[in-house]
C-alpha cells in the first residue's frame, strides 16, 4: 500500500486521509495546513491546486496513472468515474472514496497487467529522468521488478510500430439500383431485433425512414438536387431512421453516403448505433469512416519532436505528457483528438500543447515528405474514407471538402445532414473571411517557418517543397519571391504592443495598419459614447480614415505580391504532376505529395489572399448587398489580443448552396428543430431559409417532412415563467437559481446569456449549493473542457451545471440526470454589427423572434430525452412575450407566477408518483 497523504474533494467536502490512514472531513483553510509538501495524492492535480489554492501540483494524480495504463479507456475524471471504469462498486461518501483509492492503486499496478503494456519499461524510464521525473515511474518499475536506467531515444520510436496504410484500394462500382419500400422496413425490422440496440419498435421510426429514402432518388446531376428537410420529434429514432437507407443505398449501389453533424457527440453515438449492425469491411473497404478536419489528429512527426525535445527538460511536466501521449499513440486506433478513444480531460491535466497542441493545427503538413507518411492517422482516414459506404463528417468538413475538391466527380452524390439546425452557423464560419493580426501573422509563419532560436515545429514554405523544385529555377524563383514578400507581413514582436496599447518600433506598413487600424476602433466607440467591451468591440468599417486607406495600400500591395507568386508556383507543381503521371513508371508518392501542396496552397490563395485582399480593396466603398464588413477588436484577460476587419455572408445559405448543388444529387437535412414552431403546418419558411434549401436550383424538388414526438409531454413536464424578479437585481438573481437547483435536488442545467453573469453570480449560487451537499460545475469557471463538464454533471445526478449556449448544445442526458432547466433571461439575438444587417435582410423583429424561438425549442427539447424522463422549464425572465409559447408542445403547461409558487410546485411535481 502506498504511504502517502490523500486528498479528495467534492464541491461540499474535503477529505484528508493521511499517510498513518487516519480520515477526517476538513475545511479548506485546515487542509492548507495539512499539506506541507506537494508530496500527496489527488485525482485531477490542476484541478485541486485551483481549488485549494496550492502553490505547487501535487505529485501524485491518480488520474495521469490511469491515463497512463487505459489510455484509451473512457472514465469520468472523479474517483467514482475511475473506479467505474475498472468495475470496482463506487461510493457516494467521500470517506469510502478515500479508500477507494488504494483499491484504485492496487488495480492499476497490478504486476500481470504492467507486464502485458508493449514496451513500457521504455517510456518509464523516460518518464522517470532518473528518478526526478514522474512520481508514478519508479513505482511501476518496481511492480515490474526494474529499476530506473538511463534509455536511448532509439528506446522511444514507438511510432515506427505503428501499421501501414493502403492506398491501393479498388474504386467505388457507382450503381444506379433505386431502394424500395419492402427492403427499408425488412432492414429496420432487422435492426430493432439486434441485441446491440434494443429499440422499439416505432410507426413514426418507420415513416421517418421511408421519407428520407427519397433523397435517394435518381436526379439529374447539376440541375436538380432533391431537398428534403425532415423534422422528426426526439424520441421517434432519427438516427436508425435515416442511417437505414443511407446504408441499403449505399450498399447496394456500392456507393458512398457522406452524414454530417455539427457536434462531436452525435458522430461518436452514430458510429455507436451502427456497431453490430454492418459489417466492418467488405471486399477490404472499411464501411463506416470518420471523417474529420485535419486538427483533430495526432501528428506522429509532432509527437516525435515532442519527445525528443523533452527528452532532457528538467520539468517533469513536459516528460510526463510526453509519456502518457506516447501511450495513447500505441493503443489509440485512429489518433482522432475529438473521438471516444481520447480521454477530454487530458488538456486540463497536461496541458494544451502537450496533447491537442501535437495536431496539424497550422497548416504544417509537409505530406509524402514525412516520414511518418506511411503511418499517417490522417492520411489513414482520408485514404479509408475515399471508399467507405457511410462517412461521417461534420459539417465543416463537408463544406470545405465540397469547396475545394479539383473533381466533383469524387465527392459524394448524396448527404445526410443531421443536427440540421446548426447549417446556418457552420456555413458562416466556413464561407467567413477574417483579415486579423492574428490571421496575417499566421500566414507569415507558414510561409517564414519558425524565425527565433528556440525549437518549434513550425514548417515553412521552403520546408515543405524539400525535393521537390531543386531543379527547377522558376519554382525557385517563385518561393524566393514569395519570401522575400512574406516578410513584409506583421512579426509576432508586434503582439505586445497590440496588448499594452501603444505602438513598435520600426513597424513596417502592415505592422502600422493593424495598430492604426485599433486606434481607430477606440476612437469610434469613444465617439459613440460605448463602452470597451469585455471580450472585444466593433464598429462600422465607413467612413475609413485616409491614413488607414493608404497604409491598407501597402497591405493589399504585399498580399497581392505573394498570391501572384504562389499561383506561379501551383501552376509548376501541377504542371510537374502531370508530366509525372505521363512517366512509364510514375512516382505516386511524389505525384501525391504534389497534389496535396498544390491543394494546400490554392486554400491559401483562395480562403486567405484573395478575400483579404478584395477587403483592402473595398475600404472606401461599402461591398454589396450580400456582405456585410466591420471592425473588430478581441479582448483576453483585460488587454487586447486580435484587430482587423471581419467579412460575413448576410446569408451564408448562398455559398452552401451553390458549392453542393454542383455534384450533390439528394440531400437530407433532419433535426427536431428546424422549424421555429411546434404547430404541424407552421414554421417552414424559417427551415427554408436556415437550411438554404430555397437557394437550390429547381425548387420544386424541395419537399418537406414532419413526425411530432411520441413522448407524453403534457404528463411528462412543466414550463414556469416568473413574474417577479427583478430584471438587474443580481443578488435575487443568484438566491433564485440556488434555490431553484436546491428544489430540484440537484439535476438542475443554468442557462446564461452572458459569461460575465454567470461568473459573476457563481461564488453565490455555489455557496448555497455547498450547503446543501449539491456539487456544481461550471462552465468559464471550472478549468475542463464543456465536454468533461457535461459528463461529470452526467455521472453526478445530483448536481448541477452552470453554462452558455454551448452547454445547451451539447447536453444529451437521459434520466434524472438532467430535470430542470432555467433561464436567466430570454435568448434574444446579440445586436452586433453582423446580426443587424442579418435582421434588415430576414425581417426585421420576425426574424429575432424566429432565432429566439428556435433557440427555446432547442433548449426545451433538451429536458425530455426518453419516455422515462420528467422535467421543468424556468424562464426568470419577466419580460418573456406570450407570442414565443409557440416554441413549446401545445399541451404542455406554461404557468406565470412568482418564484416562491415556481419553486412549491416544482417540488411538487418532483414529488408526485
Amino acid at each position: 500500500m502506498l504511504k502517502i497523504s490523500t486528498v479528495i474533494m467534492n464541491n461540499a467536502e474535503i477529505c484528508f486521509l493521511s499517510e498513518d490512514g487516519e480520515i477526517e472531513i476538513v475545511s479548506l483553510e485546515a487542509v492548507s495546513s495539512k499539506l506541507k509538501t506537494n508530496n500527496i495524492l489527488v485525482c485531477h492535480a490542476p484541478y485541486t491546486a485551483k481549488k485549494l489554492g496550492l502553490k505547487q501540483l501535487p505529485r501524485f494524480d491518480i488520474l495521469e496513472l490511469y491515463a497512463f495504463i487505459y489510455p484509451t479507456k473512457f472514465a469520468v475524471p472523479t474517483i467514482n468515474g475511475i473506479a467505474k471504469a475498472l468495475g470496482i462498486t463506487p461510493s457516494n461518501d467521500i470517506e469510502e472514496q478515500a479508500m477507494l483509492v488504494h483499491e484504485i492503486i492496487e488495480h492499476l499496478t497490478n504486476p500481470t497487467h504492467l507486464k502485458s503494456i508493449k514496451d513500457i519499461e521504455s517510456i518509464l524510464n523516460f518518464m522517470a529522468y532518473q528518478g526526478q521525473g514522474w512520481a508514478w515511474a519508479p513505482i511501476l518499475l518496481e511492480q515490474l521488478g526494474k529499476q530506473v536506467s538511463n534509455i536511448s531515444i532509439k528506446d522511444l520510436a514507438l511510432w515506427e510500430k505503428r501499421p501501414e496504410w493502403q492506398d491501393n484500394l479498388p474504386p467505388r462500382g457507382n450503381y444506379k439500383n433505386a431502394l424500395n419500400e419492402t427492403a427499408i422496413n425488412d432492414n429496420l425490422s432487422l435492426w430493432l431485433s439486434s441485441r446491440s440496440t434494443r429499440a422499439e419498435d416505432r410507426p413514426q421510426q418507420r415513416l421517418y425512414s421511408q421519407k428520407i429514402a427519397t433523397a435517394f432518388k435518381e436526379t439529374n446531376i447539376g440541375t436538380n438536387t432533391h431537398i428534403l428537410l425532415a423534422e422528426a420529434g426526439t424520441g421517434v429514432g432519427k438516427s436508425l431512421g435515416y442511417l437505414n437507407p443511407a446504408w441499403l443505398w449505399a450498399n447496394q449501389n456500392d456507393n458512398q453516403v457522406w452524414v454530417s453533424t455539427y457536434t462531436k457527440n452525435l458522430q461518436k453515438q452514430l458510429e455507436s448505433e451502427l456497431d453490430g449492425l454492418i459489417p466492418r469491411q467488405q471486399d477490404e473497404h472499411d464501411t463506416l469512416v470518420i471523417r474529420k478536419g485535419r486538427e483533430n489528429y495526432l501528428c506522429l512527426l509532432n509527437l516525435e519532436e515532442q519527445v525528443r525535445t523533452t527528452q532532457l527538460a528538467e520539468k517533469p511536466n513536459d516528460r510526463i505528457a510526453a509519456g502518457i501521449m506516447l501511450r495513447w499513440m500505441q493503443e489509440t486506433k485512429d489518433g482522432d483528438f475529438s473521438g471516444s478513444s481520447f480521454h477530454g480531460w487530458l488538456p486540463t491535466l497536461l496541458g494544451y500543447q502537450q496533447t491537442l497542441g501535437l495536431s496539424d493545427s497550422r497548416g504544417e503538413c509537409i505530406y509524402a515528405a514525412c516520414d511518418h507518411y506511411k503511418k499517417c492517422f490522417i492520411e489513414h482516414a482520408v485514404a479509408k474514407a475515399k471508399n467507405a459506404k457511410i462517412v461521417l463528417s461534420n459539417h465543416a468538413l463537408s463544406m470545405i471538402q465540397a469547396s475545394i475538391a479539383v473533381n466533383p466527380v469524387e465527392l459524394p452524390s448524396r448527404y445526410i445532414f443531421d443536427e440540421g439546425h446548426h447549417l446556418f452557423d457552420a456555413a458562416d464560419s466556413t464561407f467567413a473571411s477574417n483579415l486579423t493580426l492574428l490571421e496575417m501573422l499566421e500566414l507569415r509563419r507558414w510561409l517564414l517557418g519558425a524565425e527565433t532560436g528556440r525549437k518549434t515545429r513550425s514548417r515553412g514554405l521552403r520546408k515543405r517543397l524539400e525535393g521537390l523544385i531543386e531543379d527547377n529555377s522558376k519554382a525557385e524563383d517563385c518561393v524566393v519571391a514569395a519570401i522575400r514578400a512574406a516578410h513584409q507581413l506583421p512579426n509576432y514582436q508586434i503582439l505586445s504592443a497590440l496588448k499594452k496599447g501603444g505602438h513598435g518600433e520600426r513597424m513596417n506598413a502592415c505592422e502600422t495598419f493593424f495598430l492604426s487600424l485599433r486606434d481607430h476602433i477606440k476612437q469610434q466607440i469613444h465617439n459613440n459614447n460605448a463602452a470597451q467591451g469585455l471580450y472585444g468591440s466593433e464598429c462600422a468599417p465607413y467612413p475609413v480614415p485616409s491614413s488607414i486607406i493608404a497604409l491598407a495600400l501597402h497591405a493589399q500591395n504585399t498580399l497581392s505580391d505573394i498570391r501572384r507568386h504562389l499561383l506561379k508556383l501551383i501552376d509548376i507543381l501541377l504542371k510537374k504532376a502531370e508530366q509525372e503521371r505521363l512517366n512509364e513508371t510514375p512516382d505516386a508518392t511524389e505525384i501525391n505529395r504534389l497534389e496535396n501542396l498544390t491543394t494546400s496552397l490554392q486554400r491559401r490563395c483562395d480562403n486567405n489572399l484573395t478575400p483579404w485582399i478584395s477587403m483592402l480593396s473595398q475600404l472606401e466603398t461599402p461591398p454589396g448587398q450580400d456582405f456585410i464588413d466591420w471592425f473588430g477588436i478581441d479582448r483576453a484577460e483585460g488587454k487586447d489580443s486580435d484587430v482587423g476587419m471581419y467579412r460575413r455572408w448576410v446569408d451564408p445559405m448562398i455559398p452552401f448552396a451553390s458549392t453542393l448543388q454542383s455534384h450533390a444529387e439528394g440531400i437530407a437535412i433532419t433535426s427536431a428543430t428546424l422549424r421555429d414552431s411546434q404547430h404541424e403546418n407552421e414554421g417552414w419558411e424559417t427551415a427554408l431559409e436556415q437550411t438554404g434549401a430555397r437557394h437550390f436550383k429547381d425548387k420544386g424538388q424541395t419537399e418537406t417532412f414532419y413526425t411530432p414526438s411520441p413522448f407524453d409531454y403534457k404528463s411528462k413536464s412543466k414550463i414556469f415563467i416568473v413574474n417577479d424578479l427583478p430584471k438587474n437585481n443580481l443578488s435575487l438573481l443568484g438566491k433564485a437559481y440556488a434555490d431553484l437547483m436546491i428544489a430540484s435536488g440537484g439535476g438542475a442545467l443554468g442557462i446564461f446569456t452572458a459569461i460575465q453573469r454567470l461568473r459573476s453570480l457563481h461564488p453565490q449560487i455555489e455557496t448555497a449549493l455547498t450547503k446543501a451537499n449539491i456539487p456544481l460545475y461550471a462552465q468559464h469557471v471550472d478549468d475542463m473542457d464543456v465536454g468533461t463538464l457535461i459528463d461529470l454533471f452526467k455521472d453526478q445526478q445530483q448536481s448541477c451545471l452552470l453554462g452558455t449556449d454551448a452547454v445547451r448544445d451539447g447536453v444529451d442526458v437521459p434520466g434524472e440526470a438532467l430535470r430542470m432547466i432555467i433561464f436567466e433571461r430570454v435568448p434574444w439575438p446579440r445586436p452586433t454589427i453582423l446580426h443587424k444587417a442579418r435582421r434588415q435582410h430576414f425581417g426585421g423583429r420576425a426574424y429575432d423572434e424566429r432565432m429566439t424561438r428556435l433557440k427555446l425549442k432547442q433548449a426545451y427539447g433538451r429536458l425530455i430525452r426518453s419516455d422515462q424522463d420528467r422535467g421543468v422549464f424556468i424562464m426568470l425572465d419577466t419580460m418573456f412575450p406570450s407570442r414565443l409559447h409557440d416554441a413549446f408542445p401545445d399541451d404542455v403547461e406554461i404557468v406565470k407566477t412568482s418564484l416562491a409558487d415556481t419553486i412549491e410546485q416544482a417540488e411538487g411535481f418532483f414529488n408526485a408518483d
